[in-house]
């Protein structure tokens, strides 16, 4: 069995703070991605669009 020792206030605000920056991170990652696939979304339609019209 594992053995668990108990933190440290300081040692558990330290763990919760790293945890809360990499959670940030990630959601800052997650924004930029459905950023970027929205922008990608517009300009096929767009050019979908301006094909269509062309013709």
């Amino acid at each position: 069995m594992v053995d668990y020792k108990r933190l440290s206030d300081e040692d558990l605000s330290l763990a919760i703070d790293r945890a809360q920056a990499a959670i940030e991170g990630q959601c800052l990652i997650i924004a930029q991605i459905a950023a970027t696939a929205a922008c990608f979304q517009d300009s096929a339609e767009h050019r979908q669009i301006e094909e269509t019209t062309s013709k």
